[in-house]
């Protein structure tokens, strides 16, 4: 896999700073899937991007990017139910 760039990374971090709560659970298995670069404060989780190896930001880009599909889905349903 190619490496991700810098806007792609921010936009990544951007993305899983809007995840909901349920959703964390997946991001930190995920992650310690093939990383011990986590740090945990409480419910805070810290993330050192420049730390994580390439095809985990990727996997991680896909789930927030599945996610966000999903939210769009459900929103466009919600419209046309109404009409």
């Amino acid at each position: 896999k190619r490496e991700m760039n810098l806007e792609e990374k921010h936009k990544l971090g951007l993305g899983l700073q809007i995840l909901p709560p349920e959703k964390m659970e997946q991001v930190v298995q995920i992650i310690r899937k093939r990383n011990g670069h986590l740090e945990q404060d409480g419910d805070e989780i810290e993330l050192d991007m420049e730390a994580v190896d390439t095809e985990t930001l990727w996997e991680l880009d896909r789930l927030v990017t599945n996610w966000k599909k999903m939210v769009s889905k459900i929103k466009r349903q919600a419209l046309m139910d109404n009409n």
